[in-house]
């Protein structure tokens, strides 16, 4: 019994691992989707200009501006995986906008189950006075951060409103922390940063953020296990009493 009960654990530990799966991905077709609410704008591939850095992780810094906005972003990603880095925009319009800014990264490994963390810092600015727009002070409106697995969202933050008042002024929303012990559904195929806002007319908001997704370590899932190893042997020890009552 004990060594039925030995190989079983031995195989179920074979099991655990082997639900990581690898692929190989040269450089990541990561995409970023900016919207206001009506019409949006998407890059991708090479339009971000990915540099690779070390062989696994990849870089992306670039500006996209239009009637609507300025947006400025330098960004990390990782298809193992992890999307990080900082990023700015700048509401040009006279009026108050609600943007959404979306990250997704292809990933090149898939496991399950997963654990996840996450952060986002923030800065609002009044910029009223190099916008020309002449309005004093500045907010940002249901500040919502989510991290992403496979299109869903698994992690969240959020809603903040930051906000000050005065020519030039500014208002700094402090580091806050998703995990990093937050357990999530598996990893198929992609990870993504979500953000949407309300944003005061003429003024700028940056951001530091980070998204990480990683396989539950072994030990921290061996209790889940041992609880269905005890069950399985009752059941062996019941059903092998009943046979020799026979």
């Amino acid at each position: 019994m004990k060594a039925k009960l030995v190989s079983l654990f031995l195989f179920t530990l074979l099991f655990m691992h082997s639900t990581i799966a690898l692929a190989v991905v040269a450089f990541p077709d990561f995409k970023m989707t900016i919207s206001k609410g009506v019409g949006q704008s998407t890059l991708k591939g090479a339009m971000l200009n990915l540099q690779d850095v070390n062989g696994t992780e990849f870089s992306t810094m670039g500006t996209q501006s239009n009637a609507m906005w300025m947006y400025n972003w330098n960004l990390t990603v990782d298809p193992d995986p992890v999307i990080g880095g900082t990023f700015d925009i700048t509401n040009l319009t006279g009026v108050t906008r609600t943007f959404s800014i979306l990250f997704d990264l292809p990933t090149s490994v898939s496991f399950s189950p997963a654990v996840q963390s996450g952060f986002i810092e923030a800065l609002l600015e009044d910029k009223s006075g190099t916008t020309g727009l002449g309005v004093s002070g500045a907010f940002a409106n249901n500040v919502v951060w989510n991290g992403r697995i496979d299109g869903a969202n698994t992690l969240g933050l959020g809603p903040f409103s930051p906000s000050c008042s005065g020519t030039g002024c500014s208002d700094s929303l402090s580091r806050q922390d998703a995990g990093p012990d937050v357990y999530g559904p598996g990893l198929v195929n992609d990870i993504g940063i979500g953000f949407s806002f309300e944003l005061s007319p003429g003024d700028k908001f940056s951001f530091t953020t980070e998204f990480e997704v990683q396989p539950v370590p072994i030990p921290a899932a061996l209790p889940l296990f041992a609880t269905g190893l005890v069950g399985l042997w009752g059941l062996m020890r019941k059903t092998k009493t009943a046979a020799v009552t026979r």
